[in-house]
């Protein structure tokens, strides 16, 4: 096989999957998917309704376009998808679906959330620590746009949840949260402060399988994301979404479903291919 032809492949596939990586954030950053996701895994939320948590979720929850870097964050947004040019921040990170909720109430609460879509593979890090180091940024950017100086009354508190797709059984199905929890060392301390302003939570998930729960299960949050990405029929797809979960389906959705399935195929089918020399 040629150097140029070699090139194309990785290039081709290359595409194939950051389009389907796209496709994924943007059925995970849709308002009625967060709302489930809220209510299952932000402790603020579970006690509200899926249409209340849709109507605090703030804007357009933004895909892509923030910068993780140290000293990016509080800079004008950059948009586009990973392949663009990014230049004066070339080679930048950027958080997968970013986006605050406004917690109703007479003074209204905001959390600023992180959600990632997360390939579990063999690395020198654990997940954990990177979305602790998630976390660490969101907070450390909130100068100078959610309090200025030493105001760190004002912080506002982040959560950061990661989506992990694995095909190890001993981590399929679980889920974990880190949080910063009181310890007193010596005595009792009454009044310890507000300290509870990071949270890092990791789903553990299968692309390959879904998990056979329903509403109420402690699964169920697990079928309903591995209904998203999961290797299902779009019909199969667009059945559980609307009859168990009630997600009002729109063309968007529906056609970034048939997206990820016709590019799951042919991603499979390259992978064919080129066993067999024909790429």
């Amino acid at each position: 096989m040629s150097i140029e032809s070699e090139s194309d492949k990785i290039l081709s596939s290359a595409d194939d999957e950051i389009l389907y990586d796209e496709n994924i954030k943007r059925l995970l950053g849709d308002k009625s998917v967060l709302a489930r996701i809220l209510k299952g895994y932000v402790f603020e939320c579970k006690d509200m309704s899926y249409d209340e948590i849709e109507t605090c979720i703030e804007g357009t929850p933004e895909i892509n376009k923030r910068p993780v870097d140290p000293g990016m964050s509080n800079s004008p947004h950059i948009t586009g998808m990973n392949t663009e040019d990014k230049v004066p921040f070339e080679g930048a990170v950027y958080y997968d679906v970013y986006f605050y909720i406004l917690l109703p109430g007479a003074e209204k609460i905001k959390i600023i959330i992180d959600l990632e879509a997360q390939k579990r593979k063999k690395q020198t890090y654990d997940l954990s620590e990177r979305g602790i180091f998630y976390c660490a940024r969101m907070l450390s950017a909130e100068q100078g746009r959610e309090f200025y100086h030493s105001e760190y009354q004002k912080l506002k508190k982040v959560y950061s949840i990661w989506i992990a797709v694995t095909d190890d059984p001993d981590e399929q199905n679980t889920a974990v949260e880190y949080t910063i929890t009181e310890k007193n060392l010596v005595g009792h301390l009454a009044n310890p402060g507000r300290y509870d302003l990071m949270t890092v939570v990791i789903i553990n998930v299968s692309d390959e399988s879904i998990v056979n729960a329903k509403e109420g299960d402690p699964l169920a949050l697990h079928r309903f994301i591995e209904a998203i990405i999961g290797k299902l029929d779009v019909k199969d797809k667009i059945r559980i979404l609307q009859d168990e979960y009630g997600i009002r389906m729109t063309s968007g959705m529906e056609g970034r479903l048939m997206n990820m399935c016709n590019l799951s195929s042919s991603l499979v089918e390259k992978c064919r291919g080129w066993t067999r020399g024909l790429y």
